[in-house]
């Protein structure tokens, strides 16, 4: 109809920050995640990091982690299982427009 607007764009769907997840920082199994472009409503996938160790896979893999909500430039995750007690690298995959 008159006036409706039908420009689309192609967004690049993925940006992928490496972050640490610091052994010293998780308080009673909940980790706060500070990143720029976190927003209430962005995208965000938690992945290993490109040089992992298996003992930092398996640490991250018995903490069983989910993601508890985020806000601007923030994320906050918990530990369902064992709370790591060493860093762990991990990627992760933002989506959206940047």
């Amino acid at each position: 109809g008159a006036g409706t607007d039908y420009d689309t764009k192609w967004v690049t769907p993925v940006h992928i920050v490496s972050y640490t997840l610091k052994a010293a920082n998780w308080v009673n199994g909940i980790y706060t995640v500070t990143i720029d472009g976190i927003t209430d409503t962005s995208s965000q996938d938690w992945i290993p990091g490109v040089n992992i160790t298996k003992t930092q896979l398996k640490a991250l893999q018995a903490a069983n982690i989910v993601d508890r909500g985020q806000s601007t430039n923030t994320a906050t995750l918990e530990a369902c299982g064992t709370v790591p007690t060493i860093d762990i690298p991990i990627r992760v995959v933002m989506r959206g427009e940047f």
